[in-house]
């Protein structure tokens, strides 16, 4: 650039401006004769070699995942969701950012309870509530540089219930400014993310332990066989916090009744088959569990105890060698099916002539024995090696004789030993049990029992040591003078 001498400038436009004068003067002077003049003065002034620039601050606020569609948490399953959200550098300028939460609708509540982890290379950068989220970061303004985060969002399990149904609306909003004016003014950008949360309809857990009970109240489980129509179906308490109420369906596949209680009773249709029952759990909103798996429960009246069904087949009443007190008896199933013996009644044979209840569940199979004695066969008053299906400390028998009665457990009598003297067993140096004979014939009758007297019923199958005692507990009965047996093979008057 060429310099310019300020003082003889000054000089020279003042010469300049004296002489402009003198001829303006005469100029005027001259003028003076002319009627009328004009004159116009103009000046133009170029510059060249210019160079103009700007710089911006821009910044782009994406997600990977489409945000029409909320992400719906739900239970059990999952609830917990995962985004991925980008903040983009799309300017010139470096700059610094915060990313905060914007409630716009739904259960803010919900949204105070949902809880958020942002992760990016560096690890956790924030892990709190998503109320309170706040994410910085910077950007260094080279228009392509980008801060991703995986965003997951989570709900506590046991605010499932409380929130189900509910939404949380809501928004991230970015804001940026120049590195050198964070917080504090210069060129800022804007831009927000909109996302929401919606909490799936929660419904009560299966129910469980689906079984079904007799009229006695003896659980057959699933797959059971009742001869009575009445029956109880039962199933463990629902444990879901809204709960309303059960649906509960027949083999008709039909819901027949809808009980606030865990188990319901009543009557099968009259006719024997097969039925089957299943329930589900429904809570305040109506919202369903899955339905149990079908229990099932075969109703056969044929299996109804008729007398003799169910025999008293031998008893040890004057105890043993080990202790007076070492009594038991064992009842035999002589029909063609299994039978449940929960609360038949063994009546005068306990202490002064009390009953005897079985247990519920107690069962005798085809052909089976179900032997009841005072001691377990480990006891040290026990000279048993067989072990009892049901031990009492209840049993006594009056060594001169007394009538024992069975009886179901809707009190028909099934059996009975004689009035009186036992007819059978021996109380001397040696104990012999009282046996039932091989053709059981009427309980009440002398001659339809005898004394085990055969060695096999001193063998220590049935007894710890081949002592004085004598018996078959829990096994078919074994003895020379069973008359039936003997009448049975007698063959001298057979004709040939």
């Amino acid at each position: 650039m060429k310099k310019v001498n300020l003082k003889n400038c000054k000089q020279t436009m003042k010469n300049n401006i004296i002489q402009s004068i003198g001829g303006v003067v005469v100029l005027m002077y001259f003028l003076m004769g002319i009627p009328s003049t004009q004159a116009h003065m103009s000046d133009i002034e170029d510059s060249y070699g210019n160079v103009f620039s700007s710089t911006t601050l821009d910044i782009a606020f994406t997600s990977a995942q489409t945000q029409t569609t909320p992400s719906v948490l739900t239970y059990p399953g999952a609830l917990s969701t995962v985004r991925v959200i980008m903040v983009e550098d799309k300017g010139s300028v470096a700059s610094r950012y915060d990313m905060s939460f914007n409630f716009i609708g739904g259960n803010q509540a919900l949204c105070d309870n949902l809880t958020l982890q942002f992760i990016d290379t560096s690890g956790i950068t924030y892990d709190g509530q998503l109320s309170n989220t706040f994410v910085s970061g910077s950007l260094p303004g080279d228009g392509i540089s980008t801060h991703l985060y995986v965003v997951e969002m989570s709900l506590d399990q046991t605010l499932a219930n409380t929130y189900e149904g509910e939404h949380c609306a809501f928004s991230y909003e970015v804001k940026a400014w120049q590195d050198a004016y964070y917080h504090v003014g210069g060129w800022t950008d804007s831009e927000v993310l909109t996302d929401r949360v919606d909490i799936a309809m929660v419904p009560p857990e299966v129910p469980t332990s689906l079984t079904i009970l007799d009229h006695n109240g003896v659980d057959l489980g699933c797959g059971g066989v009742t001869d009575n129509r009445l029956i109880t179906v039962d199933w463990g308490d629902s444990s879901a916090p809204d709960f309303d109420h059960y649906d509960y369906q027949n083999k008709t596949g039909v819901t027949i009744a809808q009980p606030t209680v865990s188990s319901r009773t009543g009557t099968i249709a009259d006719q024997d088959g097969l039925y089957r029952y299943r329930v589900s759990a429904v809570d305040i909103n109506g919202t369903a569990s899955d339905w149990t798996p079908w229990c099932e429960v075969t109703l056969d009246r044929s299996l109804i105890s008729e007398p003799g069904d169910v025999v008293i087949n031998e008893i040890m009443w004057m105890g043993s060698s080990i202790s007076s007190a070492d009594e038991w008896i064992e009842l035999r199933n002589t029909s063609s099916h299994p039978i449940d013996l929960s609360n038949f009644v063994l009546a005068n044979a306990g202490t002064s002539g009390t009953d005897i209840t079985l247990p519920s569940g107690a069962t005798i199979g085809v052909d089976g024995y179900y032997l009841i004695s005072n001691y377990s066969d480990s006891d040290v008053n026990s000279a048993l090696s067989v072990v009892p299906q049901f031990v009492t400390t209840s049993i006594s028998f009056v060594n001169t004789g007394e009538q024992l009665t069975l009886t179901d457990s809707v009190g028909t009598v099934l059996d009975q030993t004689p009035v009186g003297a036992w007819p059978a067993g021996t109380l001397t140096t040696e104990y012999h049990s009282m046996e039932r004979n091989a053709v059981f014939g009427d309980g009440t009758v002398s001659t339809n029992w005898h004394s085990c007297i055969d060695a096999v019923c001193n063998d220590t199958t049935y007894w710890d040591v081949e002592g004085n005692n004598y018996g078959t507990p829990g096994l078919l009965n074994h003895s020379s003078n069973d008359v039936s047996v003997v009448a049975k093979t007698d063959t001298s008057d057979e004709i040939l």
